[in-house]
């Protein structure tokens, strides 16, 4: 409290220097993360998602990461990695289409959003129009 006097001032510091630390509590786990209420509510979705259960690439500098792509919109998709990537990483985003004949290849260039309970949610960022097209066929269906 004020009046401060010097030599109250210097002791205090010195008892609480000399003082032993408070007793660590035991670190309590980390809570899981919130839900994202938005993750799988149809309705609140810029874009339809349709199920779409193929093998997927993530290209990521200096790695590959093979994948499952879960579900697919005309704006992004949901995936399941082998592998890790960090939180607003841009990649290069690769899918063979289902039903295709011979077999198409999508490529994305996309930026991982967030992380899910099942991987990770990306959105894509730039689409040739063949791409486009297939894509728009598929989540259509």
């Amino acid at each position: 409290m004020k009046p401060v006097y010097p030599d109250v001032w210097a002791s205090s510091i010195r008892l609480g220097l000399s003082a032993p630390p408070p007793p660590a509590e035991p670190e309590a786990p980390a809570p899981p993360p919130p839900a994202d209420p938005l993750l799988d509510r149809e309705e609140f979705r810029k874009a339809a998602r349709r199920p779409c259960e193929t093998p997927c690439l993530v290209v990521v500098p200096g790695k590959k990461i093979k994948g499952i792509l879960r579900d697919v919109s005309m704006t992004g998709a949901r995936i399941a990695l082998y592998g890790e990537i960090s939180r607003a990483s841009m990649v290069h985003f690769l899918f063979g289409v289902p039903g295709t004949v011979p077999l198409k290849i999508a490529q994305f260039k996309a930026r991982l959003v967030r992380r899910t309970s099942d991987g990770y949610a990306i959105a894509f960022r730039e689409m040739d129009p063949d791409t486009r097209g297939c894509l728009l066929s598929l989540t259509s269906k």
